[in-house]
């Protein structure tokens, strides 16, 4: 990645922006701080807390204090660079010039550890986001079929886009929308809740486009395709064996034990 698409990345690409920026101070620091790269810290900084913001809703003062240590630490950094072709003899006699090289590493420092804390936060707030109901391993979304979901957001972003009653800006909206969700589905840990979340939110919007252009519009199909989706998570999240019912249901209290005895049946035969 460059440092032209780490700035304009899209901040749902969280990780990566977070990788990078880690990967940005690192180099930064084991060349000493070559003047290039000093330019672009302020930038790639904030780039990286506005992301950090987006997941963990940071407090302006938090986000204040490390803006703070980024500027005295160019500070020092320019302090330093100013006297750094002073001659030998000239840098002998100037006490001060001994220690600018400390400060900007102990400047530098503070920027690495605050950064350090803010990802652990973010990482802390993404892994609860990431723990997805399970209901005793009854709702499995590590077996969900991932793939027959995003074909059936293609195929309603197709149908979308090949509507001629809305602009060219509004179909650009919802279907950026909808990209974001196969994004998420590409993700090593889904979050469910989001993918689910959003999906129902276009659902919503495409059922009141549709009021507006009537119901056999592309629109229309398009929202039935985003409604399976909810069919294919609940059909292929479900994972019925004795031991998720035993520790889900009170089997003295359900009165059709035949129906789930014939499930069972069922599911042993896939199986």
């Amino acid at each position: 990645m460059t440092f032209n698409e780490f700035l304009n990345s899209d901040i749902e690409n969280s990780d990566e922006i977070i990788d990078y920026y880690l990967n940005f101070l690192t180099e930064f620091s084991s060349k000493d701080f070559p003047y290039e790269q000093g330019i672009q810290l302020r930038g790639s900084a904030e780039k990286f807390s506005n992301t950090i913001d987006r997941i963990i809703f940071l407090d302006k003062e938090k986000t204040a204090k490390y803006m703070e240590n980024i500027e005295r630490f160019s500070e020092s950094l320019n302090y330093y660079r100013r006297r750094k072709d002073y001659s030998p003899l000239l840098k002998f006699f100037l006490p001060l010039y001994k220690t600018s090289f400390t400060r900007v590493q102990n400047d530098f420092e503070k920027i690495y550890s605050a950064t350090i804390n803010l990802v652990n936060d973010y990482n802390r707030t993404s892994n609860f986001r990431s723990q997805n109901i399970n209901m005793n391993g009854f709702y499995d979304t590590t077996v969900t079929n991932k793939e027959k979901v995003k074909e059936l957001i293609s195929e309603a972003i197709d149908l979308i886009n090949s509507e001629s009653s809305i602009t060219q800006e509004s179909k650009k909206q919802l279907t950026e929308y909808l990209n974001k969700v196969i994004k998420d589905l590409e993700r090593k840990g889904v979050d469910w809740t989001k993918v689910i979340g959003r999906i129902k939110e276009i659902v919503i919007i495409l059922g009141a486009l549709s009021t507006v252009i009537g119901n056999t519009s592309s629109l229309f199909k398009a929202k039935e395709k985003l409604e399976q989706t909810s069919e294919v998570i609940e059909k292929t999240s479900i994972n019925l064996n004795h031991n998720t019912l035993n520790q889900t249901f009170i089997f003295q209290e359900i009165k059709q034990l035949n129906n789930l005895n014939s499930i069972l049946i069922e599911e042993g035969k896939k199986n």
